[in-house]
């Protein structure tokens, strides 16, 4: 079983690499020969530490977005390509964190009227294994390169778990990814190739840590729910 879980998750983290390079070529591609110009202009030069109001309508669309499953790997890229690599981290985290609590209460007031761990065997499973240690295991699912954002969110509210501890997982497991790919953003917007090399350093750091939980975690009662051969 560990085995062919061992090959399952290599596959993935394999997978994370080829995505994030290809997600790079193809912004560096767009960039150069398809929008040139265009992300420079418009909306992209209003939002900007200065422009408030701006910053806000990005947040409120950001955080319904990922509230709903959208890559939380791309309002992070955008908002450092608009606001640099510090400022856009910060914005994309804490957009990506209102995502989450406002899926968290959405998900409280759906299970009241529908079974969802009846109905979706991974809810199910998702339930249980945040049933303990919520802040511990929680960061292990925010730290893999597999899993769905939409769905933890959604098992975390129908569980019901400890929201101050799954929150303040959910923050620290989102902060490397969001550093990443805000890097990047900073990097293709600056043409900064210094950037996209750390940026692609840090992933490979990332997906590491994530491996050394993941053998940390198999021997247990109750492993990974991503990783659960049904």
């Amino acid at each position: 079983m560990n085995r062919v879980t061992d090959v399952k998750i290599k596959k993935h983290v394999a997978k994370a690499v080829l995505s994030f390079a290809l997600f790079i070529g193809i912004a560096l591609f767009l960039q150069r020969y398809v929008f040139d110009g265009l992300l420079s202009q418009s909306f992209w030069t209003t939002l900007e530490p200065s422009s408030f109001s701006v910053q806000l309508a990005f947040i409120a669309i950001a955080a319904l977005s990922t509230m709903f499953g959208f890559p939380r790997q791309v309002i992070a890229f955008l908002a450092g390509y608009s606001l640099g690599f510090w400022y856009g981290t910060f914005i994309a985290t804490f957009a990506v964190l209102l995502g989450c609590m406002l899926c968290y209460g959405f998900a409280i007031k759906l299970s009241e009227r529908h079974q969802l761990r009846a109905n979706f065997d991974l809810i199910n499973r998702l339930s249980a294994f945040l049933s303990t240690n919520v802040f511990y295991k929680t960061l292990i699912i925010r730290l893999f390169p597999i899993g769905s954002n939409l769905l933890t969110n959604l098992a975390a509210g129908v569980s019901q778990v400890n929201k101050s501890q799954f929150f303040a997982a959910s923050f620290i497991g989102y902060l490397p990814q969001m550093i990443i790919f805000s890097l990047s953003g900073s990097g293709v917007s600056m043409q900064s190739k210094f950037q996209l090399i750390l940026s692609g350093v840090l992933l490979c750091i990332s997906l590491a840590l994530s491996l050394w939980l993941y053998k940390k975690e198999r021997n247990q009662p109750l492993s990974n729910p991503f990783l659960q051969q049904k």
